[in-house]
């Protein structure tokens, strides 16, 4: 198995390395994209994978299953699962069980099908709050961000709003530092996703004083960067 630390390191240095676009000619279809990188100098290979996908079980249209193969068709190595933590649109058909996507998932690379044997699958969730999202990954149980069982059909929904604060408040920083700190407990790995959500300038990713303290502890590890880094320039400048 490959380290959480190594697997992310594989996808942030792979932005550095040169890469070739190839067209498979197995039996599956070709994939029009699909990257292949070269080993490092050193002799380290690295990994394409994607860290934040949904399914079903959160607000994504696809059966974990589906979203397996297509990883796979793309060449991907290792891909995690981030159900958001409250977001719940198909409650009615999915439950909340937020380990749900994982467990079929794992299931799924077990039979063998599509030949996934070396696809890993990494147990994540999205921790999602009016002040930012945030992506944890390589958890044990995404159930324990949510203690509260709280679970919205939509953003915007007002149900239970005594046990989440949408509003941008202490009460709301200290239940995400709450989360955070589980997730450091299970061994994960949190970063700040697209971070210009929320902003009150467009484009532009704004650096709280406690967002500085969650990284300055070690709670919060990186940042998601998205393809337009133009637009976003507070996150090249910080720290």
């Amino acid at each position: 198995m490959v380290s959480a630390l190594a697997m992310l390191a594989g996808l942030f240095t792979a932005g550095e390395a040169s890469a070739e676009f190839v067209t498979q000619s197995d039996q599956r279809p070709p994939s029009p994209a699909r990257l292949i990188f070269p080993d490092t100098k050193d002799g380290h290979h690295i990994f394409a994978g994607d860290l934040h996908l949904h399914t079903v079980f959160s607000d994504g249209s696809a059966w974990p299953t589906l979203r397996l193969a297509e990883a796979a068709h793309d060449g991907l190595k290792f891909v995690s699962f981030t159900e958001h933590d409250i977001i719940t649109p198909k409650i009615r058909d999915t439950g909340t069980n937020k380990n749900r996507s994982y467990e079929i998932g794992r299931a799924f690379i077990s039979s063998g099908m599509l030949g996934l044997g070396g696809m890993k699958l990494s147990l994540g969730s999205e921790i999602t709050r009016a002040i930012g999202h945030f992506n944890c990954h390589f958890l044990k149980d995404a159930n324990a961000l949510n203690p509260g069982k709280v679970h919205y059909s939509t953003f915007k929904q007002t149900v239970a709003l005594d046990r989440v604060d949408w509003n941008r408040t202490s009460a709301d920083e200290k239940d995400l530092e709450a989360r955070f700190r589980e997730a450091k407990r299970q061994g994960a790995i949190c970063q700040w996703n697209h971070p210009t959500i929320p902003s009150s300038s467009p484009g532009e990713a704004v650096v709280t004083p406690f967002l500085e303290r969650m990284f300055s502890e070690g709670l919060l590890s990186g940042l998601r960067l998205r393809k337009a880094i133009s637009s976003t320039p507070a996150r090249w400048t910080w720290p």
